[in-house]
């Protein structure tokens, strides 16, 4: 496990360096930090924006090599070197104006690169498990897989969401490029720790030091939208990262002085919303719930104008590729407007419906058992500092979006996941509420002296509960891969997936199957069977008001040659009625486990 830690470290720490020389590289042309409200000694703002602007940039690249099929190892080598050879001497200029390496206090320097060094150990920790948690291996990393396969964006039709938003996709393909499937969730973890840098700098630019947000920022780790899929490959770390982005940067743009206020901070904010849409549809919603708040915010046309064009810009690419193959920009979930492609009206029916099952309820009384139910109870100081009276203009601007999003999410759906976009704002406004409320950090301070000193006491007390949290993360995850083929044999439909693998060659690359919807990825070839989409479960199934069961033999025969695949795996768990002797016919029983049975058509 150390040769992984180090493997898995020096690849982060190379794609963030890489992010960040592109990110200072844009400042310049951007006019980022030429007026900025944030204080010029703010280096935790400077590296977050940096390193967020030079990832949405990757993405980019990594987009047109996949638009144009050359998705592979060396295309992508000599990108990168193209790039950061172009970026590098005006990034150099950059570092040299913006006082990156200037140290006024070698002990504050020291804790600063030390509370960094864990952070970003905490994040990457968190990767070191085997694959399996239910979106990643139903669709997420198969989608990057199926990227990186063809080198080049290919439609899987029987994917549950083949057309969606893929930013994160992109580095999910570029992990597994460089390192399987654990550097494949370490990219999906890695925007934790670029919002990290983001938190505790909005942390000493608000409150004037850097621990609640360092707090905040190892709490997050705990909460709802992200401990469930903590380390696995999902889209939603990165969603989040690029919503945080662009709420501070609003904060930035709205918090310069009228006469002074210039755009730059509001195309970051709109890029950075553009990166969130083309990662999510709950980024688009966030960017267009953003662009409401500058539409407020200032009622100044050229401004939303602005912000409009920099959302379209990077946040497009995706809408238009699945207008172009199915003539619905959102699908599916636009399919009662544009049409409808590889759903159908009942498929859309059921994915609302499953949807209505979340959360606690509409009404607004019941806010405390849906911050409860989404366990984000501590967001709920976020709320109270809502009230607060003398608050300055970059917090109103934060809380402003927070609460704009939070009620877009309270009616629509209270899935907890995808409160994802205001993770970081709502625990960062928890801990401002605190600061307000109870003191421990006053707002002003007649003495210094003694201040400082219970600053630098408070600060190693902080650094020494983040390496505890580190080390308790690095004893689990050293468990869990240490079982890593024991893990995985656990997982559902693992062992019946990888059987078939082996098939492949005699059988072909495609396999029907009926209950494992989310074992996708452990299969090398096209899975078909899903509740949704043109291999939809109902074509396979007989259901009466108690259960389903497959359909009979002879039916089931006639599904595998319309799909043109020989194999089917069932799950006995999903439908224990079913009998494999009853398929004796037409098929061959090659495996018969725990959870399930793999037969294959004569």
């Amino acid at each position: 496990m150390v040769f992984d830690l180090i493997r898995v470290h020096a690849a982060a720490s190379l794609f963030l360096l890489h992010c960040a020389v592109l990110g200072f590289a844009l400042f310049k042309p951007m006019g980022l930090w030429t007026s900025s409200p944030a204080p010029d000694s703010n280096r935790y703002l400077k590296w977050f924006f940096a390193i967020s602007l030079g990832c949405l940039a990757n993405i980019a690249a990594l987009f047109v090599l996949g638009l144009i099929g050359w998705f592979s190892g060396i295309a992508v080598l000599i990108t990168g070197l193209v790039l950061v050879m172009a970026a590098l001497p005006i990034a150099m200029k950059q570092a040299r104006v913006l006082h990156l390496f200037h140290i006024t206090s070698r002990s504050a320097a020291v804790l600063d690169v030390l509370m960094v060094l864990v952070l970003l150990f905490t994040a990457m920790i968190v990767a070191f498990h085997p694959p399996g948690h239910w979106d990643d291996t139903m669709y997420q990393l198969p989608l990057a897989r199926d990227t990186l396969q063809h080198q080049g964006f290919v439609l899987n039709e029987y994917l549950r969401f083949p057309l969606f938003p893929q930013n994160i996709n992109l580095l999910l393909a570029l992990g597994l490029m460089l390192g399987g499937d654990l550097m494949a969730q370490t990219f999906a973890s890695i925007p934790l720790f670029i919002m990290a840098l983001g938190s505790i700098g909005a942390s000493v630019w608000i409150m004037g030091t850097p621990l609640p947000g360092a707090i905040a920022s190892v709490l997050l780790f705990t909460l709802g939208p992200i401990k469930p899929s903590l380390g696995y490959a999902y889209i939603d770390n990165g969603l989040a990262l690029f919503c945080w982005g662009a709420t501070l940067a609003f904060a930035l743009w709205l918090s310069q002085d009228r006469g002074k206020r210039s755009y730059g901070w509001l195309i970051a904010a709109g890029l950075l919303a553009g990166a969130a849409a083309g990662s999510k549809y709950f980024g688009g919603a966030f960017a267009f719930l953003l662009g409401v708040c500058v539409v407020l915010a200032r009622r100044d046309g050229k401004a939303s104008v602005v912000y409009g064009l920099a959302v379209l810009l990077t946040g497009s690419w995706w809408y238009l590729r699945s207008f172009v193959n199915s003539g619905d920009p959102v699908h599916p979930a636009g399919g009662n407007y544009f049409g409808f492609f590889l759903w159908n009206a009942d498929d859309l029916l059921r994915q609302k419906a499953e949807q209505a099952t979340h959360g606690v309820s509409l009404n607004p009384l019941y806010l405390w058992s849906t911050l409860k139910e989404a366990n984000v109870i501590v967001w709920m100081l976020a709320f109270i500092g809502l009230v607060l009276p003398r608050t300055p203009a970059p917090v109103r601007a934060l809380q402003f979006v927070f609460l704009a999003y939070f009620v877009f999410w309270f009616f629509v759906t209270q899935v907890t996941r995808y409160l994802a976009p205001i993770s970081a704002v709502g625990t960062l406004l928890s801990f401002y509420t605190l600061y307000r409320c109870v003191g421990l950090l006053p707002l002003a301070a007649n003495n210094k002296l003694a201040l400082n000193r219970r600053g630098a006491i408070a600060s190693y007390i902080v650094l020494a509960m983040m390496v505890i949290f580190a080390a308790n993360r690095y004893d689990k995850y050293h468990k869990e891969t240490v079982q890593w083929d024991a893990i995985l044999s656990q997982k559902p439909g693992y062992t019946l997936f990888k059987k078939a693998n082996t098939l492949i060659p005699e059988y072909g690359d495609r396999l029907v199957q009926l209950g494992f919807e989310n074992a996708v990825y452990y299969f090398d070839g096209v899975v078909i069977g899903d509740w949704f989409g043109p291999g939809r479960y109902s074509s396979m199934l007989d259901c009466n008001a108690q259960r389903c069961t497959p359909v009979e033999a002879e039916a089931m025969k006639q599904q595998l040659e319309k799909f043109g695949s020989r194999m089917l795996v069932v799950s006995t768990q999903q439908y224990p009625d079913f009998n494999p002797a009853a398929y004796a016919h037409y098929f061959d029983v090659v495996l018969q486990a725990d959870d399930g049975v793999l037969l294959i058509l004569r």
